[in-house]
């Protein structure tokens, strides 16, 4: 085809290219005893995680289906950030691979499970699979889970708080966690929010609008929105994605089919 017919419109938003060898992955702390490990997976995922008084808690495992030892170096950076404290809970928001499948190398450390109950048997058989591309799940440390019932619940200590919340039904899944920190107003969620590999935000899917709706209903004081995928977003930001598909739809229904 000639070059002309791939040539976008005059009025389309020119985006720039994404960097060509993405940073290895590196820990930013974002308040205190709160940090992001950015940069799994060739770049594209990222881990919370929070230093309570006795304990840490990490929020996410991301791992592809063919194991590729992201959680080793999660652990590894978290354990060099935090010495000395034991990693106890692991949530995961959803049951996505490429969201809890490394959940294998946490359980070896001793670590429980945090998630919903329609996950439980889901890791259950993962637990048990046997494969020489994965790590094995030691009859020492067995899989402990621990589930978010009646849609929240709530670690803390006399410094730290982080309140879970499972905003489902949502298009992305059926049961899916949020986790908010209401002394530092930051949010952290998994697929809901993800801005382009160039950082753009993109017009909101179905996952965004759900997502938008529930926040407006738990009247969580956000300032900060921090994400499995991409760099940290905002609620304005969040408006604005949202808006750009209301406006979107309404253009659609003034327009009429073609």
């Amino acid at each position: 085809p000639a070059k002309a017919v791939f040539q976008g419109r005059d009025s389309f938003e020119k985006l720039t290219a994404p960097p060509a060898s993405p940073a290895p992955p590196a820990v930013s702390k974002v308040a205190d005893d709160v940090y992001v490990l950015n940069g799994l997976a060739g770049g594209t995922h990222n881990v919370m995680f929070m230093a309570f008084n006795d304990y840490v808690l990490v929020l996410e495992a991301p791992e592809q289906i063919i194991y590729g030892n992201n959680s080793v170096q999660a652990l590894a950076k978290i354990k060099e950030t935090i010495p000395n404290k034991p990693i106890r809970y692991l949530v995961l928001t959803h049951h996505h691979s490429d969201h809890a499948g490394g959940f294998r190398e946490y359980v070896a450390e001793g670590a429980t499970i945090v998630t919903t109950a329609g996950n439980k048997s889901f890791l259950e058989k993962a637990a048990a699979l046997e494969s020489s591309l994965l790590p094995n799940v030691s009859r020492q440390n067995k899989l402990k889970i621990e589930l978010v019932e009646n849609k929240k619940r709530v670690f803390q200590d006399d410094k730290h708080m982080i309140e879970l919340y499972d905003i489902g039904p949502n298009p992305h899944a059926r049961e899916i966690l949020v986790a908010y920190l209401p002394k530092e107003k930051i949010l952290f969620q998994a697929d809901l929010l993800n801005p382009a590999a160039n950082g753009s935000i993109p017009i909101a899917q179905d996952a965004t609008l759900s997502f938008s709706e529930r926040l407006e209903k738990l009247g969580l004081q956000i300032e900060k929105i921090y994400g499995v995928h991409g760099r940290p977003t905002t609620l304005e930001e969040l408006r604005t994605s949202v808006e750009k598909r209301r406006a979107s739809e309404l253009k659609t229904e003034v327009s009429g089919p073609k």
